[in-house]
């Protein structure tokens, strides 16, 4: 056995039980993909606002570092993005999903043309394939924004913690290779 597996084997139940509480965690997500955007939206603004506040302060103590109106700058944009986010969650939460739909379109954009530029390789076509999905994703988001953004980061995440989930009763479930096993 390898030393993963050895950990994988000491710590399976673990795995089985965070595995779980994945799959209901995203399934209650995929359930009620509204409050589960709404939490998203929340976290993200406190954590913007506490790692600006603590970016300031950091600011202030590394002086001698150099490019302290930098830090303090940044830190108060970080700062002044989580209050915007606290302060006006579905204003946020319809900002975020454009972002959202803006990225995935950029990626499927520049997949598809990863996959024209590598097609003499063997497996072009599943980045061709991951690059139309990702743009027609963004697209679908765009398209029905903003009331898509009552939605669609929830369940985008209740699917991720699903998948998650599952890969982690998979892995929990597998048997040892072998492959440092002795006679």
């Amino acid at each position: 056995m390898n030393i993963q597996e050895t950990a994988l084997s000491r710590h399976r139940g673990w795995f089985v039980t965070l595995g779980i509480l994945f799959i209901i965690t995203g399934t209650l997500a995929i359930i009620v993909p509204q409050y589960a955007s709404l939490a998203l939206e929340l976290v993200l603004g406190w954590l913007l606002l506490f790692s600006g506040v603590f970016q300031v302060f950091h600011s202030f103590g590394s002086k001698s570092w150099g490019a302290f109106g930098w830090r303090f700058f940044g830190g108060v944009i970080y700062a002044a993005a989580g209050v915007m986010l606290l302060a006006y969650p579905l204003s946020g939460l319809i900002t975020l999903t454009l972002i959202l739909a803006i990225l995935l379109c950029v990626q499927g954009i520049f997949r598809i043309i990863l996959a024209f530029r590598v097609k003499h390789q063997n497996q072009w076509g599943w980045i061709l394939i991951s690059g139309v999905l990702a743009l027609a994703l963004g697209l679908m988001i765009y398209f029905r924004w903003p009331a898509s953004s009552l939605y669609i980061l929830g369940l985008f995440v209740g699917i991720d913690l699903i998948f998650t989930g599952w890969t982690m009763l998979m892995l929990a479930a597998a048997k040892p290779s072998g492959s440092l096993q002795s006679a």
